[in-house]
């Protein structure tokens, strides 16, 4: 088994690294942004894909991934995890649809709940207790759903007509279009932007450029919040206005094209921190102590119940 994902802040790279390690000790998991991870995928039989929900459907990055690398997909055995804030419809079932069409054969699906990442939007926003909870049921669900694999009863969320239709005229009706194409909507606040360049490096799309200490976009955005959670002046927005909370990746950025390590990201209040991203490009323990500072900080505000606040180390988004 080999694990593939999209993440954009960690979110799905948790919980199919989680899979993986539960499955078997020895399995791994690669970004598709990863150079390995077309030979990682050669190599296997059995695939388990996840990715975060965008309007019940599959984010434009990886749909072009899919169709790009197509001639992979055949007679491989693929399980679909689809991660979300709220509702999916039928998420697994969006992405399993598309590799069928490749002749993979998709033996399960999985919805998992998990903390919120939108940082410039209020709604599923939530506290401390809460987001601890929502990734301890999700891993709770993971472990099920391995055990039933094993057991060669796959678990079928996703899949099938009823979560189509859900899937279908819960979102996708009203709001298909906005991932057909890449987005042009990311706002960059001229006046709060430093030019610092942690979006550029961040973009798994190449969209950002710092040009003179300004940020110039090619209006090639897959909407994946990467940038947004990151931008240490909260200085860009997307679906919303203003930043109200960032989910804060710790971890090493290589070069686009090479790994990208997103470990722990953190939701938190922007009141209660000043977004310090300088954990970042540190080194892992560097990165653990940035994160066990931000926890400390924001637990006590975890109580008003408007943000969601820091998650601890031991958990990923």
């Amino acid at each position: 088994m080999v694990g593939i994902y999209f993440s954009g802040t960690g979110n799905s790279r948790y919980a199919v690294e989680f899979f993986c390690k539960e499955y078997d000790e020895a399995a791994k998991a690669f970004s598709i942004e990863d150079d390995n991870v077309i030979q990682a995928v050669k190599n296997e039989e059995m695939l388990v894909f996840a990715y975060p929900v965008q309007y019940s459907t599959v984010p434009k990055i990886l749909r072009d991934f899919m169709i790009e690398n197509k001639g992979l997909w055949k007679n491989k055995k693929v399980f679909v995890i689809a991660t979300m804030g709220l509702f999916s419809g039928d998420g697994a079932g969006v992405l399993g649809r598309l590799l069928q069409q490749y002749g993979a054969e998709i033996i399960g699906g999985l919805h998992l709940k998990m903390p919120d990442s939108i940082g410039d939007e209020k709604v599923l926003k939530r506290p401390l207790e809460k987001n601890k909870e929502l990734v301890k049921k999700a891993e709770q669900k993971i472990s099920k759903s391995v055990q039933l694999l094993k057991a060669g009863k796959p678990t079928q969320e996703g899949i099938g007509i009823l979560y189509r239709m859900a899937g279908f005229f819960g979102q996708r009706l009203y709001f298909g279009h906005k991932t057909k194409n890449y987005s042009d909507k990311l706002r960059v606040d001229a006046d709060k932007c430093i030019g610092c360049g942690k979006c550029e490096k961040l973009c798994p799309m190449n969209n950002i450029k710092i040009v003179d200490k300004k940020v110039v976009q090619n209006n090639q955005c897959t909407m994946c919040y990467r940038c947004i959670n990151n931008c240490p002046k909260q200085a860009m927005t997307l679906l919303g206005k203003t930043v109200v909370e960032q989910s804060v990746v710790s971890g090493t950025l290589l070069e686009r094209g090479s790994e990208i390590t997103l470990t722990v990201a953190i939701p938190m209040s922007v009141s209660a921190e000043e977004s310090d991203t300088s954990g970042f490009e540190g080194s892992e323990d560097e990165s653990s102590a940035d994160e066990s500072a931000v926890e400390e900080n924001s637990t006590d505000e975890a109580s008003d119940g408007e943000n969601s606040q820091a998650l601890s180390e031991d958990f990923a988004e």
